[in-house]
């Protein structure tokens, strides 16, 4: 796997994707890459679990979330404080413009059945809020969980072992011997 993603590398290609490409490598080989991607010139996609090799390698992040594709220029690290800042920013601001809905429908209401000035007043409002662009929410994020309960005990006997036969050569040293070890002990 190595020798193959070495040999794409090489060839110095004008884009690359990547999918989960620390993965399997050892730490002479991560480095080495790691010092590759820095120094590549072109343009590279990837995907990766380890956020710290993403903050080591990448400076711009692109999201695609619910269809959208959302753009951060920085690491890893930048990109989840920034987008936790949008998801901040983006939920003050419906929250205003829900008070402001609000506060209109409240007016529309209360004047609505009068005729005269505040008729007019109350068709104004409808108008206007005809035409305000609505805010979204912020998307809530899923997160999985997992919980691994520890394993039940396996019982009293780990190995039992039978009709083992040992010999050096022609030398028998035991043969077709039952073997259980003792209890506590560790067989290897």
């Amino acid at each position: 796997m190595r020798v193959a993603l070495a040999r794409i590398l090489l060839m110095r290609p004008d884009v690359m994707l990547l999918d989960e490409p620390s993965n399997h490598l050892d730490l002479e080989s991560l480095i080495w890459l790691e010092a590759f991607l820095k120094n590549y010139e072109g343009a590279l996609l990837m995907t990766s679990h380890d956020r710290e090799f993403m903050n080591r390698i990448v400076n711009k992040i692109i999201e695609i979330d619910s269809g959208s594709l959302n753009s951060y220029s920085g690491d890893y690290t930048f990109y989840e404080g920034q987008r936790a800042l949008n998801e901040k920013h983006q939920l003050a601001q419906f929250e205003r413009q829900q008070a402001m809905l609000a506060k209109e429908i409240k007016f529309i209401e209360r004047f609505k059945a009068r005729a005269g000035r505040d008729a007019s007043q109350v068709q104004s409002r409808v108008k206007k809020l005809d035409k305000i662009e609505r805010v979204e929410p912020p998307k809530r994020r899923q997160t999985v969980s997992f919980d691994f309960l520890p394993a039940p005990r396996s019982g009293e006997d780990v190995v039992i072992i039978k009709k083992v036969n040992k010999k050096y050569g022609s030398r028998v040293i035991y043969e077709d011997r039952f073997y259980r070890p003792p209890q506590g002990a560790l067989v290897h």
